[in-house]
């Protein structure tokens, strides 16, 4: 079974694939990952045929599926992406919970994302958390996230709180 640190890596391996199908369709695609997740497709996949260019090419290069419906309810590629493979806001979690250890491994994600941040990571765990989540998730979090750090040092923070505001 894979672990944590490869859940989020491959999703972030999944996003590049899609920006690079995406790419070839239409140059207007943004080259920063960093903004790509967050572009909305409609802006880039102009016709029925870009859609179907897009869902051929990311389909053969990594054998997910995105469905009609997906790009219906979806507006932008990290949605659509959390759609047809796995969402972003999980492979968070599960990574928060196999840093955290102790106790909490044995909770199910959604036991563990009631927990309080703080209780799971006090401050002097704070640095181990950025730097995994950072070595795994580049470009899209970095060490340094002071909006992150802010948030895990609230007290009443919960650890689906603080996955949310970077997943």
């Amino acid at each position: 079974m894979a672990d944590a640190d490869d859940f989020l890596k491959t999703w972030i391996d999944q996003l590049t694939t899609m920006q690079s199908c995406m790419s070839q369709i239409n140059t207007d695609t943004d080259p920063a990952l960093t903004k790509f997740h967050l572009q909305r497709h409609a802006d880039l996949l102009l016709t029925s045929h870009h859609q179907e260019q897009f869902r051929s090419s990311f389909f053969h290069k990594t054998n997910l599926t995105v469905t009609a419906a997906a790009f219906a309810a979806c507006g932008t590629f990290h949605e659509l992406l959390d759609t047809c493979y796995r969402p972003l806001l999980n492979a968070v979690v599960g990574l928060m919970r196999e840093q955290a250890g102790g106790n909490f491994g044995d909770m199910s994600l959604d036991d563990f994302s009631a927990v309080k941040a703080s209780i799971a990571f006090p401050s002097d765990a704070i640095d181990g958390l950025c730097e995994r989540l950072a070595a795994n998730m580049d470009p899209l979090f970095v060490a340094t996230n002071p909006r992150f750090r802010a948030i895990l040092g609230k007290p009443d923070t919960t650890i689906l709180s603080a996955a949310q505001s970077i997943a």
